[in-house]
C-alpha cells in the first residue's frame, strides 16, 4: 500500500458535554468523517 502522497491533519477539540441534535458532538463529527470518506478519525 502507498503512503498519500499529500495529507492534511484537522484536529478538532470538543468538551464531553458538547451536543448536536441531542447527540454528542464527536458523533456527529465522526460520522460526517465517514460520510466525505475521510481517511481516519480517534475519539
Amino acid at each position: 500500500m502507498q503512503p498519500p502522497h499529500d495529507a492534511t491533519l484537522l484536529r478538532i477539540f470538543v468538551g464531553e458535554k458538547d451536543r448536536w441534535r441531542h447527540k454528542p458532538l464527536y458523533e456527529a463529527i465522526v460520522l460526517k468523517a465517514r460520510e466525505m470518506h475521510l481517511a481516519g478519525a480517534t475519539v
